[in-house]
């Protein structure tokens, strides 16, 4: 709540109420299963119907179009039915349109009021084919700062986790929100794949004695295990005077400090054994019973 707080200090907020809506209207909605009403539980979208109905009345009272930021694919359906709302699936996405928007009105202008206007300042869609043509920066940027994060284990939290790399790296959903000076801020979804040495206290073998608090594993899972992550990132990159070539990405910032891995180690081996097996070569050794007295 804080963080939204802040968030809304950079607008003049209106809040909508309900006492302009039109409820016949949102029953008609509900009668003819129109969106956000739907089949089966989709028939008790009463909530988002009220919702969508004061914005669409708000709208409709002062003649001014509304942008709607939802990643709810029946608030989705439901702008697709009103020319009056505009609807994007994230609030980068909307910024990117006011860029664009932007953009297109300065080049509109008389030449002679900006001179080189035109070759100084591109489209959000040509910087981002351009990012495309050549993501090498990019992805090395997204390689050193994903290793700067911090890993744990699902299963174990005191888990070492150690010996982070990735893998491979898929750029997704790229939106421009800035353009200026030969720079522009980009915010994209990235899915990875990487690999890692993990080793804790295998649960499956753990002696627990709650009357003194006692919990100590058998035997020991360990060893190199492959996963994957989907995590959206902010990065400045910096462009030549072609707006072509990326020279540089600079604070490049994914939404989560810390990384989950869910993959179990393969191997297991006797906690007190003297020779722990290496990460090069690891083979548990055989467990022996203990010699009965």
């Amino acid at each position: 709540m804080e963080c939204w707080t802040e968030f809304l200090k950079h607008f003049m907020v209106e809040k909508l109420t309900y006492q302009d809506i039109n409820v016949a209207e949102i029953m008609d909605w509900y009668d003819k299963q129109q969106p956000p009403f739907g089949d089966g539980e989709k028939r008790k979208e009463f909530p988002d119907a009220f919702t969508i109905a004061a914005v669409l009345s708000y709208s409709k009272r002062h003649s001014l179009p509304v942008a709607v930021v939802s990643e709810d694919g029946d608030i989705k359906k439901a702008c697709a039915l009103h020319k009056e709302l505009i609807y994007y699936p994230s609030l980068s996405a909307l910024t990117e349109a006011l860029v664009d928007a932007e953009v297109k009105a300065a080049i509109s202008l008389p030449s002679a009021i900006i001179a080189d206007f035109k070759t100084a300042t591109p489209l959000p869609s040509a910087l981002k084919a351009a990012i495309a043509a050549n993501p090498a920066r990019v992805i090395t940027g997204i390689e050193e700062a994903f290793q700067n994060l911090s890993f744990y284990h699902e299963e174990d939290l005191e888990a070492d986790v150690e010996n982070v790399e990735v893998k491979s790296v898929k750029i997704l959903n790229i939106r421009v929100i800035t353009i200026e000076d030969g720079y522009c801020t980009i915010t994209f979804d990235v899915n990875m794949d990487f690999s890692a040495y993990v080793e804790y206290g295998d649960p499956d073998t753990m002696v627990i004695d709650s009357s003194e608090d006692f919990r100590m594993p058998l035997f020991m899972r360990a060893g190199a295990v492959t996963d994957s992550v989907s995590i959206s990132a902010t990065a400045n990159l910096e462009f030549d005077d072609e707006w072509k070539e990326i020279l540089s990405v600079d604070d490049l910032e994914f939404d989560r400090r810390s990384i989950g891995v869910d993959a179990r180690p393969p191997i297991r081996y006797d906690d007190h054994n003297e020779e722990e097996p290496s990460e090069e070569d690891f083979v548990p050794p055989e467990h022996q019973d203990p010699e009965e007295p």
